[in-house]
């Protein structure tokens, strides 16, 4: 998935290098769909479980002939009348409306007047010929945290649904007796951040609602770490009475639907990286030109034997993999896990002017970024004869047709349908040879 961008907050997140070796070994396994996340990306919520409504609120919902559903607080999570309007004849401006039908509806929410008032809202938004009002619970001076919300849409001073995490319990929290410093040492500490990973951060002290207990003053930190390959990114919120983490969220979306690469459109010039980013889905934020098989439309790197992505630079119409001598394994790019082939170029081969040396050093000799990049230009070129043979037909392109997932010439595995071996050559003496494709 798409995969470090934080816009929902979101991330992208790649496996690790394999390490800075002459002769590398072979990679671990990459993360597919479907595998387990790693412990870095799970939730916490160490908060009590689930608190049923009360008796009173369960009896204001079956009376009022309405379909509710009930969160781990124990008030409505999603409230609609079977037919018509929850309530009508309210104000006609649609804050003041849903404050009125959340005032007028005690039973259900176990909200008095005084705590509806209290809340602040956050944003009215026009769907169509009504208007959706966003609120959020403020317990003592605090603004709630994670929980807390809800959102009243409204039409013409009638209320026609309403959903909501929001709590019955509304005083106001003990006060904090740990600092904001104190706390992201604890957030940092939980998310096995150091000081020196952490690339932006944020910190505030908020009230996170408690199922069947009163709301505790908690700091809400935001950690993002500083490494684009295997980034890391939370919110956390710690109690800021006993140092406790109450809930952790992990911010890191796998963005596994739209893989991106970094290629060369042309001969890279002297100095400087020149690439441009390339990705399945072309309306991806700064993506410079869609791309994927030309039989299928899916991505480069999936196999279409197993409809899995092979996270590295193994797809239907090549397999791309680094030689880096005699005896050693031939190794594909280093694995993303969420398919974000985004490596680093230095241009240190031609900087270094052939050093052996770099290929013992963090960057390789730019080794990935120049598998990635061949691994690109032999789709493309796939892609350019498939356009061939449609214009042409068969017999210009000396005989063949396209290729299709289903198809097998003789002699190759099934599911690698006309694949082409590509190495990027590294000689003994640390000599790198021009890359060689091998037609199977």
């Amino acid at each position: 998935m798409h995969p470090y961008r934080l816009e929902r907050p979101r991330a992208l997140v790649g496996a690790p290098p394999t390490g800075a070796t002459a002769s590398p070994d072979e990679p671990a396994k990459a993360l597919v769909q479907g595998d387990p996340l790693p412990d870095e990306y799970a939730n916490k919520d160490n908060r009590p479980g689930r608190v049923a409504p009360s008796v009173q609120q369960q009896s204001a919902a079956a009376g009022s002939g309405l379909t509710t559903r009930w969160n781990n607080l124990g008030t409505p999570a999603a409230v609609s009348a079977r037919s018509g309007a929850l309530a009508s004849g309210l104000d006609p401006d649609p804050e003041t409306a849903a404050r009125q039908y959340l005032s007028r509806s005690n039973g259900l929410f176990a909200l008095d007047q005084r705590a509806v008032a209290s809340m602040e809202t956050i944003a009215k938004t026009r769907v169509g010929k009504g208007t959706v009002v966003l609120m959020r619970q403020r317990f003592g001076k605090l603004p709630a945290a994670r929980d807390g919300l809800v959102a009243v849409a409204v039409r013409d001073g009638s209320v026609l649904h309403v959903t909501s995490s929001l709590s019955p319990h509304t005083g106001a929290p003990a006060e904090p007796r740990l600092s904001a410093a104190e706390a992201q040492t604890v957030a940092a500490k939980d998310a096995r951040l150091a000081t020196k990973q952490i690339g932006a951060k944020r910190v505030r002290l908020t009230a996170l609602p408690m199922p069947g207990a009163a709301p505790r003053a908690a700091y809400e930190v935001v950690l993002l770490s500083n490494d684009p390959y295997r980034p890391v990114g939370y919110t956390t919120y710690v109690d800021a009475r006993t140092g406790k983490v109450l809930v952790r969220d992990n911010l890191v979306d796998f963005a596994d639907d739209d893989p991106r690469w970094k290629v060369f459109p042309a001969t890279p010039g002297p100095s400087g990286d020149t690439r441009q980013l390339w990705c399945l889905q072309q309306t991806t934020p700064g993506c410079q030109r869609g791309v994927s098989d030309p039989a299928t439309g899916k991505a480069w790197d999936v196999d279409h034997a197993t409809g899995r992505p092979s996270n590295t630079t193994q797809g239907n119409a090549a397999e791309t993999v680094q030689s880096w001598g005699p005896g050693n394994p031939q190794i594909p790019a280093t694995p993303s896990a969420t398919r974000d082939y985004l490596y680093p170029f230095a241009n240190q081969w031609a900087e270094r002017k052939c050093d052996p040396a770099t290929l013992t050093s963090a960057e390789r000799a730019d080794a990935d970024a120049a598998t990635t990049n061949l691994f690109a230009m032999h789709n493309q070129h796939r892609a350019l004869r498939q356009g061939w043979r449609r214009r042409a037909g068969p017999r210009a392109a000396g005989g063949g047709h396209p290729v299709h997932p289903k198809q097998r010439q003789p002699g190759h595995p099934a599911g690698r349908h006309d694949a082409g071996h590509q190495h990027v050559h590294v000689a003994a003496d640390g000599r790198q040879r021009l890359p060689a494709v091998r037609r199977r």
